[in-house]
């Protein structure tokens, strides 16, 4: 059985004392991936992205999270199958982590090819043709325009089998729309696509990397004339319109990098949308059954239903 150190560090226990970071012990070993098994997920991860049907306008391109990964190894060592009850990281407040697990693959190539072919069971803007989500919700998540960041773990564990998890952020909430559908691909991003022409190259929360500038290894002319760089440096290429410092907009708010502001979700308020405003009570439909309301069941299937009945879904 699986227990929780009451004393474990404060970052991951203030979140939950039931943080997967939290567990006493390991029942696996952990399989160490190094940098190229990292870039590889990653790769992989973009590449059925970049192929949805029908095409994505606002699919975006996945980058690697450490913060993400310790947690989904800790869990992979773990030798459980199904979901750990608590994922998200102090580095993200606010967001939502989702997660794909795998058991018995022979690599992390072929456990995210299954993943991605349950799309044999969905039509997008229905969800499964099963008329069980679960059956679709792998391929879902691999999919899902708003998964920035992923971090995955390997673990053998006493059984033989190897077990795989991979832990996004931002986690899906509903299968009906992933994304968003368009007749061409970045048709939402157009200034900020990256060299396939099919992902939306995100902004970075600070400025470029250090090696961007006059007087660093990538001056400016390299933009054009080397693929990588404008990428690396997406402010100095002007891909990024501009350099908002260490502001970040939290609780799935959205940054606006022409004016440094954040758009918040309802429910949140405040310059960097940090302050939880809550209303006194949901309104009479949550709790109720359909086709007479939202119940309970709802708050982790549907991305509007915690913002309609915080109460209920436990945000408040």
């Amino acid at each position: 059985a699986i227990t929780y150190d009451p004393a474990c560090d404060p970052q991951y226990k203030d979140i939950s004392p039931q943080h997967t970071m939290c567990i006493v012990g390991d029942v696996g070993t952990e399989v160490v991936l190094d940098q190229a098994a990292k870039d590889a997920i990653v790769q992989k991860h973009n590449d059925l992205r970049e192929g949805v049907n029908p095409v994505a306008g606002d699919m975006t391109k996945m980058v690697w999270d450490d913060n993400i990964a310790v947690v989904a190894a800790k869990w992979a060592r773990q030798c459980t199958q199904g979901h750990d009850l608590e994922r998200n990281v102090p580095s993200l407040p606010g967001i939502h982590v989702g997660q794909n697990a795998a058991y018995g693959y022979g690599s992390f190539d072929s456990a995210i090819q299954g993943w991605y072919d349950e799309v044999q069971f969905y039509v997008y803007g229905v969800g499964s043709t099963t008329g069980y989500w679960k059956d679709v919700a792998h391929y879902t998540q691999v999919v899902n325009a708003k998964s920035q960041r992923i971090g995955c773990g390997l673990a053998d564990c006493p059984s033989g089998s190897k077990f795989y998890y991979c832990n996004y952020a931002i986690g899906q909430y509903g299968i009906k729309f992933p994304y968003l559908n368009a007749t061409q691909s970045c048709s939402e991003c157009p200034n900020q696509c990256d060299a396939s022409g099919k992902l939306c190259v995100t902004c970075p929360p600070t400025s470029d990397e250090w090696t961007c500038g006059p007087n660093n290894s990538w001056p400016q002319p390299y933009c054009t004339i080397y693929s990588n760089v404008k990428y690396s440096c997406p402010y100095m290429c002007g891909i990024c319109p501009h350099d908002c410092g260490d502001k970040m907009c939290y609780n799935g708010g959205t940054m606006n990098y022409q004016t440094c502001q954040c758009t918040c979700k309802d429910l949140y308020t405040g310059d960097t949308c940090e302050t939880l405003d809550c209303p006194t009570g949901d309104p009479s439909y949550c709790g109720k059954e359909q086709p007479y309301g939202y119940p309970q069941s709802f708050c982790d299937m549907y991305s509007n239903v915690p913002t309609e009945c915080p109460h209920m879904c436990g945000v408040c």
